[in-house]
């Protein structure tokens, strides 16, 4: 019985090693994100943050 259970329990480790796995790599969605602005907007200014910005910390370095 205890074969059975211990078998049991590494089949089911296995399945969510590869679920997870699966998840960070061919399940992940894509990076990119895309937006739309309805037709008829009027244009206004537009602020873009790139995300090289928040490795910034103020500090000077020698």
């Amino acid at each position: 019985m205890r074969l059975k259970t211990a078998a049991a329990l590494l089949l089911l480790g296995l399945v969510a090693l590869v679920a997870g796995i699966g998840q960070l790599t061919w399940w992940a969605p894509a990076d990119q994100v895309t937006a739309t602005v309805p037709a008829g907007t009027p244009a206004t200014p537009l602020t873009v943050i790139d995300a090289k910005l928040k490795d910034l910390r103020g500090e000077r370095r020698p």
